[in-house]
C-alpha cells in the first residue's frame, strides 16, 4: 500500500532504476509522508511532490486536519474548502539530512572501522575510504558549507564507482555505510542540471562581445571555468598520491562530467535549516551516523550567513538563500539566538519545486528538531483535484539569480486549486537587473563619470503579469507590465546636461585629499604622492565607486543654447549631496531623459544586437557541441526580448507608465535585490 500511494509504478525517478529502491530509501531513513502524497512528474520540471485532498492510490478520505468550507463555491468536481490548520505533509528526521555534522559524523564512522582493518583480513582494500575522504578535503580545501557538502559528495561517488569497477567484490565495499548513500548519490548523479558552456560561449562571449548585457552567460562562464580547474587541480594532486595504486584511476573513477554534475546538482539542491541549539534533542541520530563525540563544526548563525567562496560565486555579492522559512503562528521560530542554519540536503524534501504563489513552507518541529514540511491552512482545494506541493526559494522571482543557481526561468501557477488563497495580484511580480554595457559608446566618458558619482550603471526591471495567468517561458509580452525601479537609483544623475568628466582631476588630487579627510595643515602626512596617485588610479580602473575623496573627477560647464561649455579653470562639484541645487536640475525630469535614452536609444540597440549575434552564435555552434545551455541561453535571451518590446510599447504609449508606483514598490528590492557595487574600503570611509 506505501508503495501504490507514494510512488506509481509508472513513474520513472531519473537515476532510480527500480522503485523499490527509493522506496526502500525512504524507509531505512525515517522520512514519514502524509498519506494522500505521491511522488509524479511535475509541469514545473523535472520530479515533484502532489498532494490529493480526497485521497486515491490508498490515501485518507479527507485531508489531516479540520475542513471548513470557503466561499468559493462549487465546480463540476465538488465543493472547494481549506484547512483550518497547517497540514504536515512530510517529516523527516534530522539524522538523516546531509549536513557538515552528519557528515563529520560518518566520517568518524569509518575513520573507526579502518582503523579495525589489519593485514590479517582476508581482501584488504586498496584504498581505504575514510583516506581517501579525507585526501578530497585537503585537496579541496573548502572553505564554506556549501563546498564541504561538494567535497564529500564527490568523495561518495568516486567510492561509489570504485566499488563498482573493482573485479573481486570485497566485503569492505560492498558492506560499506557509504552504501546507504548510492540511492542519493545516484538522484544527484541525474538531477536535471545546466551543463558546461561550449567553447563557443567560453571564448566568443568572455572575449568579443563585452557590449551586449550578458552579465548571466559571462558569470556563469566564469564560474563554470573555476570549477574545471578546480576539479584538474584536485586530479592532479590525487594522482601523485594514489601513483602506486594500480586500481586507482582518478579520471575514470570521476570524470569532469561527473565532478561537474554533482558540483551543480547540490549547488542547486541545498537548502537553509534552522537547528535548535540548547535543545535536548539536538543530538543528531539517524540510521547512517552512528552516536560519536565529535565537535560540531557545522552550523551558522542567523546573522553570519557563511559567504564567498567558488561555489557562492553569484549575480550578486550578498549571497541569497536557497529556500526560505515562512513563519507559522502555531510553531514559529521567534528567538534567532537559539538556532543556527545548517546547510543542508534532504532527501525528498528536495523533490518539492518553488513557486512565487507557494502553497506550503517546511520548518522544524521544536520538540524533535524534526524538519517538516506543512500545507498552508489557506490553500484552495476541491476533494478530488490533486494539485503539486510547492515552496517559495526566494520570496522574490529574481531571474538571474534563478537563472545562475537553478537553471530555469522562473514560472509562475495561478491554478484556483491549490494556491494561496490571500494572494494578491500585485505579488504576480519579477525582477530583472539590466547592466548598461558599454554605456561609453553612447555618453563619452559616461562609465568614468559613473564612478565619480557613485552611480551602478543598472537598471531594475520589475514586471508584473496578469493574476489570471500562468507565466512560463511561452508567454508573449501582452500580459505584462514593466516598471523601472527609480527608488534609490542615482542613475538619472548621468544625465545632467551641465556635468561632464574631469580628466585633469590629477592636478587637484593631493589638496582635495587632505581637506576631505580634515587632515590639519600643520600636521605631518608624509603622504606619499606616488603611492596616492596609484591608489585613486587603481579604485578608477577596477571599481564601481571612488572611495576617500570628494568627486574631484565630475566638472561643471556652462549651458549655451543647446551647446556645454567647459569652463577654465575648471569647476568642481562641490559634493554628491548638493548635485541637483548647484546644477539647477530637477530630478523628474532627470527621470524622463533617463527614459529617453534607455528605450528610444539602449533598448532599441541590444535588440539589434540580439539578432546580429544569435545569427553568429548559431553559425558557430555548426561545429562546435550543443547542450541545454545553448537552450537555456535562448530561453533567456527571448525573455528579453519580450521585456524590452513591452518597454518599448509601454513607451509609446506613455512614458511615465514606466516608473515604479510607491504602490507597488518594496524597500527590499533596493535593498536585497540589486547588485551590489565594488568598492575598495578605506578606513574612516
Amino acid at each position: 500500500m506505501f508503495q501504490q500511494s507514494l510512488i506509481p509504478s509508472t513513474l520513472h525517478v531519473p537515476g532510480i532504476d527500480n522503485n523499490i529502491d527509493l522506496l526502500n530509501y525512504i524507509r531505512n531513513s525515517g522520512i514519514l509522508f502524509h498519506p494522500n502524497i505521491t511522488i509524479g512528474n511535475s509541469s514545473l520540471g523535472g520530479i515533484g511532490l502532489f498532494f490529493n485532498p480526497g485521497g486515491g492510490n490508498g490515501g485518507t478520505s479527507i485531508p489531516q486536519g479540520t475542513i471548513v468550507t470557503s466561499n468559493t463555491g462549487y465546480d463540476h468536481s465538488g465543493q472547494r474548502f481549506q484547512s483550518v490548520v497547517d497540514i504536515e505533509l512530510l517529516r523527516i528526521p534530522r539524522g538523516s539530512a546531509y549536513t557538515i555534522i552528519t557528515l563529520i559524523r560518518l566520517l568518524e564512522e569509518l575513520k573507526l572501522r579502518d582503523q579495525l582493518i589489519t593485514n590479517a583480513i582476508t581482501g584488504l582494500p586498496p584504498i581505504k575510504e575514510s583516506e581517501l575522504i579525507i585526501n578530497f578535503l585537503n585537496c579541496m580545501e573548502p572553505t564554506t558549507e556549501t563546498h564541504i557538502l561538494i567535497t564529500y559528495f564527490l568523495a561518495f561517488k568516486t567510492i561509489q564507482n570504485l566499488r563498482k569497477r573493482l573485479l573481486h567484490k570485497l566485503p569492505y565495499y560492498q558492506e560499506s555505510p557509504v552504501v546507504k548513500l548510492d540511492t542519493y548519490l545516484n538522484i544527484l548523479s541525474e538531477t536535471s542540471t545546466i551543463q558546461y558552456p561550449g567553447p563557443h560561449f567560453h571564448n566568443k562571449y568572455n572575449n568579443n562581445h563585452k557590449d551586449i548585457d550578458d552579465e548571466f552567460i559571462n558569470t556563469y562562464c566564469e564560474m563554470s571555468e573555476k570549477i574545471k580547474l578546480e576539479y584538474e587541480s584536485l586530479i592532479e594532486q590525487l594522482k601523485i598520491l594514489y601513483r602506486d595504486e594500480l586500481a586507482f584511476d582518478i579520471e575514470e573513477l570521476l570524470s569532469f562530467e561527473s565532478y561537474f554534475q554533482i558540483f551543480q546538482a547540490i549547488r542547486s539542491r541545498i537548502l537553509e535549516i534552522p537547528r535548535a541549539v540548547h535543545n535536548k534533542t539536538n543530538e543528531i541520530n539517524g540510521p547512517l551516523i552512528k552516536k560519536l563525540e565529535v565537535n560540531e563544526t557545522g552550523g551558522e548563525s542567523l546573522e553570519n550567513i557563511v559567504t564567498g567562496g567558488l561555489q557562492e560565486l553569484s549575480i550578486h555579492s550578498k549571497e541569497k538563500k536557497h529556500a526560505r522559512l515562512e513563519p507559522n503562528e502555531n510553531d514559529h521560530i521567534d528567538n534567532t539566538d537559539d538556532y543556527v542554519i545548517d546547510i543542508s540536503l534532504v532527501p525528498i524534501l528536495d523533490f518539492v519545486n518553488h513557486n512565487h504563489n507557494n502553497n506550503s513552507y517546511f520548518d522544524i518541529d521544536r520538540r524533535t528538531n524534526d524538519i517538516v514540511l506543512k500545507l498552508k491552512s489557506n490553500v484552495q482545494m476541491n476533494m478530488n483535484d490533486k494539485f503539486e506541493v510547492t515552496i517559495s526559494y526566494d520570496p522574490e522571482d529574481n531571474i538571474k539569480e534563478f537563472l545562475y543557481t537553478y537553471g530555469f526561468v522562473p514560472q509562475i501557477l495561478n491554478n484556483s486549486i491549490g494556491s494561496n488563497a490571500n494572494f494578491n495580484e500585485n505579488d504576480n511580480i519579477q525582477l530583472f537587473e539590466m547592466k548598461l554595457n558599454n554605456l561609453n559608446r553612447y555618453i563619452p566618458n559616461s562609465e568614468l563619470m559613473c564612478k565619480w558619482l557613485r552611480i551602478l550603471p543598472q537598471i531594475q526591471f520589475v514586471i508584473k503579469y496578469n493574476n489570471n495567468e500562468n507565466v512560463n517561458n511561452n508567454n508573449d509580452e501582452s500580459n505584462m507590465r514593466v516598471y523601472i525601479n527609480f527608488f534609490s537609483n542615482n542613475l538619472p544623475l548621468l544625465f545632467i546636461p551641465e556635468i561632464s568628466y574631469n580628466q585633469n582631476w590629477l592636478d587637484v588630487l593631493l589638496p582635495h585629499f587632505i581637506k576631505y579627510n580634515n587632515i590639519p595643515e600643520e600636521y605631518d602626512t608624509n603622504i606619499n604622492g606616488e603611492e596616492l596617485v596609484n591608489m585613486f588610479l587603481y579604485q578608477e580602473e577596477h571599481y564601481d565607486y571612488i572611495n576617500g575623496i570628494d568627486p574631484i573627477g565630475i566638472k561643471l560647464t556652462q549651458k549655451v543654447g543647446d551647446v556645454s561649455i567647459n569652463q577654465e579653470p575648471p569647476v568642481l562639484l562641490p559634493d554628491l549631496s548638493s548635485i541637483l541645487e548647484v546644477t539647477n536640475s530637477d530630478f523628474e525630469d532627470l527621470i524622463k531623459r533617463t527614459l529617453e535614452f534607455i528605450v528610444t536609444v539602449y533598448l532599441k540597440q541590444q535588440l539589434k544586437h540580439f539578432e546580429q549575434q544569435d545569427a553568429i552564435r548559431r553559425m558557430v555552434v555548426i561545429n562546435d557541441p550543443v547542450n541545454n545551455f545553448d537552450e537555456l541561453v535562448d530561453n533567456y535571451q527571448n525573455f528579453k526580448i519580450r521585456v524590452f518590446n513591452q518597454i518599448i510599447k509601454q513607451y509609446k504609449s506613455d512614458p511615465l507608465s514606466l516608473i515604479l508606483p510607491e504602490s507597488i514598490a518594496k524597500v527590499a528590492w533596493e535593498t536585497e535585490y540589486r547588485t551590489l557595487p565594488r568598492e575598495l574600503t578605506l578606513e574612516g570611509t
